[in-house]
């Protein structure tokens, strides 16, 4: 429960977050934040798949962070 916890406070203000934690002997340790799936290193699921999960994912037209002018 600590780590979940620990985690969506990680990735608050995230659409998608991989937090990686670890627990060793009762304690809390954090790994990375990576914001692709599987670090990127999968090859690219089939064509369906992928279009729905991007109709899933909606981006803030307005954060100027994610488009350029």
């Amino acid at each position: 429960p600590d780590m979940f916890r620990v985690a969506e406070e990680l990735s608050r203000g995230f659409d998608f977050l991989r937090v990686d934690l670890y627990n060793l002997n009762g304690r809390i340790y954090f790994g990375e934040l990576t914001c692709t799936p599987t670090s990127g290193y999968t090859p690219a699921e089939c064509p369906a798949r992928g279009k729905l999960r991007g109709d899933l994912w909606h981006l803030d037209r307005h954060n100027p962070h994610l488009y350029a002018k």
